[in-house]
């Protein structure tokens, strides 16, 4: 069996995640956190799932803490605020990279 000949980009080659900054002290401002441009693309992908993950978790509890009356703490919505944004870095460095690379997502 004859191999076509391929120019696209080998899976084998992925590219690495862009630098990217997140996590402002309040809702907006300088952030305080950055997405490293030197890890894998695969690596960061798999960090945004596990941290949606998270996101889902916690945002589930709090539906069920609001839905029996129980108090919601501010910390909490934070923290989901936090994980949403790192997730979100994440995806968009990843997407940024798939774009220079020439795949569209």
């Amino acid at each position: 069996m004859q191999q076509e000949n391929n120019t696209a980009p080998s899976p084998a080659q992925l590219q690495l995640l862009r630098s990217m900054d997140f996590g402002s002290h309040e809702l907006e401002g300088d952030a305080v956190f950055s997405i490293k441009a030197d890890v894998g693309l695969m690596e960061g992908i798999g960090l945004a799932v596990g941290l949606t993950e998270g996101i889902h978790q916690l945002a589930h509890r709090l539906e069920m803490a609001a839905n029996m009356g129980e108090h919601i703490r501010t910390n909490e919505l934070r923290a989901l605020a936090f994980l949403a944004d790192a997730a979100n870095t994440l995806n968009r460095s990843a997407q940024v990279a798939l774009e220079k690379w020439g795949m569209q997502p």
